[in-house]
This record gives C-alpha cells, sequence and structure tokens, in this order.
C-alpha cells in the first residue's frame, strides 16, 4: 500500500524546495562572481603599479642621465681651467637654469683641503674672488665630506667620498639643504645630489698638491614638486685631505638659479 501526496501538496513543496533553492543558488554566484572580481581589480591593480614603477624608473634613470652627463661636462670644463676663479665657474655654470634642469637648486664646488694649508688655501680662492670664504680647521675629528648640514638620519652614503675613491658620477640619497632659521624651508627641503670628482692639476703648485674637489647637483627629481630655495650660504661645503684632517669651509654660491614650480608639462618640453 503507498501513499501519495495530493497535487496540491505536491505544488506546495516543490515550490518551497524553489524558494530555498534561487537564493542559495544566487549566493554561490554572486560569491563566484565577486571573487572573480577582486581577483581581476587586484591583477589590473597589480600590472597598472608595474607600469607606473616601469615609467616612474624609466623617467628616474633619464633624468639621473641628462643631469649627470651636464654636471661631467662642467666638471670637465672646470678641470680644464689652469686658475680656476670665481669669474670663470661663473661662466662654466652660467646655462644652468631651472628650464635646463627642473629642480635644480644650485652648483658648487668642493675642494680637499689639507689643515696644514688652511689659510694658504683661504688666501688664494679669496684672491679668486670667493672674497667671503672663510675656512676653519676642524681638528682632529674624523669626519666624512658632507653636503650643507646632512641629517645623519637621512644620508646613508656619501657621495662625495664615494666619488673620491671611484672617480666617478654618484647620486647621494637625501640630505636636509635648508636653512636651520627658518624651519618652514628645513621641514621640506630634502634633496637627492649628484657628485663628479675632478683634478685641478692647475692648482697643485699654490696647495702643494693636486687638488680633489666635487661638483654637486642638488634637487629634486620628482615632477610637481617645489625646488628647493637657493639659501645655502654660510654652510659648510669643503673638507680636509684625510680623514683626521677635514677642514670645513663657509660656501657662498656663485650664481643662484631661478625659481619656478616645477609642472609635468614643463618636464614632458624638457
Amino acid at each position: 500500500m503507498s501513499w501519495a501526496p495530493p497535487p496540491r501538496t505536491r505544488r506546495q513543496l516543490v515550490a518551497a524546495l524553489l524558494v530555498l533553492l534561487v537564493p542559495a543558488a544566487g549566493g554561490v554566484v554572486t560569491v563566484v562572481v565577486g571573487y572573480a572580481l577582486t581577483r581581476s581589480e587586484q591583477r589590473y591593480a597589480a600590472q597598472a603599479m608595474d607600469r607606473y614603477t616601469a615609467d616612474v624608473s624609466a623617467a628616474v634613470t633619464t633624468e639621473v642621465a641628462r643631469y649627470g652627463d651636464t654636471l661631467t661636462d662642467m666638471a670637465r670644463a672646470v678641470a680644464a681651467e689652469s686658475a680656476l676663479t670665481r669669474t670663470d665657474f661663473e661662466e662654466i655654470t652660467e646655462g644652468i637654469d631651472a628650464d635646463r634642469l627642473p629642480g635644480v637648486s644650485g652648483i658648487a664646488f668642493v675642494a680637499e683641503v689639507p689643515t696644514a694649508r688652511t689659510a694658504a688655501t683661504q688666501r688664494l680662492w679669496r684672491a679668486r674672488g670667493a672674497t667671503g670664504l672663510t675656512l676653519t680647521p676642524e681638528g682632529v675629528k674624523a669626519h666624512d665630506p658632507g653636503l650643507v648640514e646632512p641629517d645623519p638620519a637621512l644620508v646613508r652614503e656619501r657621495a662625495i667620498s664615494v666619488g673620491q675613491r671611484v672617480w666617478r658620477l654618484t647620486v647621494h640619497p637625501t640630505a636636509s639643504l635648508a636653512n636651520r632659521a627658518d624651519e618652514r624651508i628645513r621641514t621640506i627641503a630634502l634633496d637627492a645630489c649628484l657628485a663628479v670628482t675632478v683634478a685641478l692639476a692647475g692648482d697643485a703648485r699654490p696647495l702643494g698638491r693636486v687638488v680633489r674637489g666635487d661638483l654637486h647637483r642638488p634637487g629634486r627629481l620628482r615632477t610637481g614638486q617645489r625646488p628647493a630655495r637657493a639659501q645655502r650660504r654660510g654652510r659648510p661645503a669643503a673638507r680636509g685631505g684625510r680623514a683626521a684632517q677635514r677642514v670645513p669651509a663657509r660656501r657662498r654660491h656663485d650664481r643662484p638659479v631661478r625659481r619656478r614650480r616645477v609642472h609635468r608639462s614643463d618636464r614632458a618640453a624638457g
């Protein structure tokens, strides 16, 4: 003997089953589609980030190469001078401005000075036009060549000291280049620096040795940042010959660079 539900009850059971299955199926489909969309978005974001990273790396590499070539050419011009003067340095660096090198904040020449030659070196460069130059012996404390008051917490490498060993273009990662009297500028002036080491054979006689100096170009390479202001006067810029005979100098820029905000269109036009 068998029992079968009446047709009306059977339809009610089927309807109830469909009511349960449709939301369950919809939930499964929603989860699957959402997971697929999430993976797709993550993959697209990763690809976009990879392309952005590649573009930024290529742009930075191109800018460093262009700035480095310009700096190397100026270093060679400085090295070719038999008796470098302030006027010579101004003529060599006259064409460098924010239009040619966006973000540049200044170009300076840094010379090694043995402690015993401090007074002679000061007289020499004052006679050549740097009338406000003052050199003060630092004593026997070891000190690497540094940029205008580098921040020890930020500076991991020393481009100038490395450049003196390898005689090639070197890049200083970041240094605090702002005047301590202006805290507002100090908070934003974190700049990279390029350095090229050159030999001035013409200075071997008055200094008693061949002077090795550095031309360095602190400045930002990222688009859209405001160039650091050229308020670098009265900051240490030269160091002695050996590690135990470093001599700081009081530097004055030979020619300040014009300032203006650098936009993406300016970088593209350059």
